[in-house]
């Protein structure tokens, strides 16, 4: 049996703030009271995520990301090793 990484990336729904942040003064922290800026859902395809958006009446946009290629660390031939 073997395994491999998952080519496709899922889909995410984030939905934008409501309310602009605002710094509370006591403690200097950036704050905010629309708590739907933390609810992130995945769906495995594109359809799935704009059926959901389209049953449940939310405005949305698709945005693309750009293929994130791996990056690849140097052999262990290229960096000879020092003995101490």
């Amino acid at each position: 049996m073997t395994s491999a990484r998952v080519a496709t990336r899922p889909w995410r729904l984030v939905f934008e703030r409501r309310t602009p942040p605002f710094i509370e003064h006591l403690m200097g922290y950036t704050g905010g009271d629309d708590t739907l800026t933390q609810i992130v859902l995945q769906f495995p395809t594109l359809e799935e995520a704009i059926g959901y958006a389209e049953r449940e009446k939310l405005d949305y946009a698709v945005e693309h990301s750009p293929f994130e290629r791996p990056t690849l660390k140097p052999k262990d031939r290229d960096h000879p090793k020092r003995l101490h």
